[in-house]
């Protein structure tokens, strides 16, 4: 287990690669972490992307239906797909899209988690995330230099509380998490989030 902890350490992102990347992506489980995983992103108007299609390598690509609900104070729109039927400890990879739109994410991957308990995972552990945008920027890049394979926070993300008048701290905090929680190749690190008392008024 890996816990957080500020330093400097290597780039690790995946959004500056990709002109159609979505304003935020990130993973995350609603059921079974060795057979399902949740994938939600966040467009911009004008900036559709409400399809997904995803595959294990040199295997055939398969499709799953995504729900989309618009975001309160903004004019985003959030994308949620829960794919299941998944297998162990297998790399996948997803691409967002929207047909007929000309318009596509790069491909991204996931790993699912393994179903033998004797198998290591690496998790980090953290809280109280984004005090500053630079400190959250600074601690998930020294998280990433571990590889983990999930990470959990334990709530108090963005520290908006709930406010209208807060809502660039969430602009900054999916920011963060576009730019460290990808790498290079394109691995979305899921995350596993607690409600903490600054989500809320």
């Amino acid at each position: 287990m890996v816990l957080f902890a500020p330093a400097a350490s290597a780039e690790a992102t995946a959004s500056a690669d990709d002109p159609n990347a979505p304003f935020a992506l990130y993973l995350s489980w609603q059921q079974d972490p060795t057979t399902t995983m949740t994938v939600q992103w966040i467009t911009d108007p004008g900036h559709r992307l409400p399809e997904i299609e995803y595959w294990e390598i040199d295997e055939q690509r398969r499709s799953e239906s995504v729900s989309t609900v618009s975001m309160v104070f903004t004019d985003r729109t959030l994308h949620t797909a829960e794919l299941t039927g998944l297998s162990p400890a297998t790399e996948y990879r997803f691409r967002l899209f929207g047909s007929g739109l000309g318009e596509s994410t790069r491909d991204y991957s996931f790993r699912t988690m393994p179903a033998d308990a004797e198998q290591p995972l690496r998790i980090a552990v953290g809280g109280d995330i984004r005090h500053r945008a630079e400190w959250m920027e600074r601690t998930a890049r020294q998280a990433m230099r571990f590889d983990p394979d999930f990470m959990i926070w334990g709530g108090d993300f963005a520290y908006a509380d709930g406010k209208r008048e807060n809502l660039q701290r969430w602009d900054e905090f999916f920011s963060v998490m576009m730019d460290t929680l990808i790498t290079e190749e394109g691995r979305v690190v899921p995350v596993v989030m607690a409600i903490g008392n600054h989500e809320v008024e």
